[in-house]
């Protein structure tokens, strides 16, 4: 029986395997920009203490606000998860609109469960007869 990884890489076609890999690569490009602009602006931020500090600044000089840190920070992790939200939402469309339309989403229970009601003493039948 085959896994459903298996199952699935079988069901692709080769140009949904193509795209899928390109999306995959652009990912990976995006992440390692994001990474790379947040080296060199650690780079440039330590380059400044260090001239700031050789300088004979006062430590309440050379403390700056981590604002636009934490706004970059903020900024990525909020574009990258756009980023794949929007394509988990999109792919389906652009593969296949019909059943990407019309899936119905799973029943989690909410449906109108049966009580269970206990057995009345007339249809009780012991399996054997009393000794």
């Amino acid at each position: 029986m085959p896994t459903p990884s298996t199952q699935l890489a079988e069901d692709l076609p080769a140009a949904h395997k193509a795209l899928l890999g390109i999306a995959l690569a652009t990912l990976l490009a995006a992440v390692l920009g994001l990474l790379n602009i947040g080296l060199a602006t650690v780079r440039d931020r330590t380059r400044e203490l260090t001239i700031r500090r050789a300088t004979g600044a006062t430590r309440s000089v050379r403390r700056r606000p981590a604002r636009p840190v934490i706004l970059g920070l903020l900024t990525a992790v909020l574009t990258v998860s756009g980023t794949c939200a929007a394509v988990t939402l999109l792919v389906p469309l652009l593969i296949d609109p019909a059943s990407a339309l019309h899936r119905r989403l799973p029943d989690r229970g909410r449906t109108r469960r049966r009580r269970h009601r206990p057995p009345s003493a007339a249809s009780f039948r012991p399996s054997s007869p009393p000794v």
